[in-house]
């Protein structure tokens, strides 16, 4: 039952997300998958079948991924009036890939990513161009 859930639950909720923006608009999509809509649930499954333990490093693994993602969108944003787009995406994937190498050598608490990603979140807006 698990590996059904693993394999059906995020495409099942990926094209709900794209029906659902079908409907009402690409902002309500938005809004379903930057919230938990997809994530939760497939983070439950992780627990039933890992443990809690496990679900919660991922949880804390995701978002930190995140805050690399931010980083990657903030590059690209500033290189863009500069450069041309395929080297704004070399570079901002080259910070995304320190980002990540970085993050995963120290290891966050789960309290420590969601802070990290929670400022990155507050910051981004002010100084995006």
């Amino acid at each position: 039952m698990i590996f059904f859930l693993k394999l059906l639950l995020a495409p099942a909720l990926m094209a709900a997300a794209t029906l659902a923006g079908r409907r009402w608009g690409p902002a309500v999509s938005g809004w379903l998958i930057g919230f938990p809509f997809i994530s939760a649930p497939i983070s439950l499954v992780m627990a039933v079948e890992q443990g809690p333990g496990f679900a919660a490093r991922a949880a804390a693994g995701t978002l930190a991924g995140q805050a690399c993602v931010c980083l990657f969108s903030l590059v690209y944003f500033w290189l863009a009036y500069r450069l041309a787009w395929w080297q704004c995406i070399l570079l901002a994937l080259a910070v995304y890939f320190a980002c990540t190498a970085a993050l995963n050598a120290f290891a966050l608490p789960l309290l420590a990513a969601a802070g990290l990603l929670a400022a990155l979140a507050l910051l981004l807006p002010r100084i995006l161009p």
